[in-house]
């Protein structure tokens, strides 16, 4: 399952600029435009994927709610509701998600895009 989320993970982050760049080449779209639209996409999968697996890891630890009452009372909680409360409580990196996302999708665009145009200019 982690194998397969990291694959998950890697194409979705990948796929929105090869996209946007095919599309671009198509419409004869400038590449500045390309190039934001590209950093705009690949932060919000990320903002994205970080809340979802922030709800995904949630719903996880609601399934130790027996009674349903949003509490944990003294047979609820077992070692493995411990450590899927602590999953959620340590949300540092979703919380920065958002500030990292935006920075990884600025570098990772710019030589992305970078690289694509040393390639162009070659042709």
């Amino acid at each position: 399952m982690i194998i397969f989320s990291i694959f998950l993970t890697i194409f979705l982050i990948t796929s929105p600029s090869f996209i946007v760049i095919k599309i671009a080449n198509r419409r004869k779209i400038p590449i500045w435009i390309a190039w934001i639209l590209s950093i705009i996409l690949v932060w919000l999968l990320i903002v994205f994927m970080a809340e979802f697996f922030h709800y995904q890891k949630t719903i996880y630890l609601n399934s130790f709610d027996l009674d349903d009452d949003g509490f944990f009372s003294g047979d609820e909680i077992t070692p493995e509701q411990q450590q899927a409360m602590q999953r959620v409580s340590n949300d540092t990196g979703r919380a920065l998600a958002p500030i990292t996302g935006a920075i990884f999708s600025f570098i990772y665009n710019c030589v992305l895009f970078g690289i694509y145009a040393i390639f162009k200019k070659s042709r």
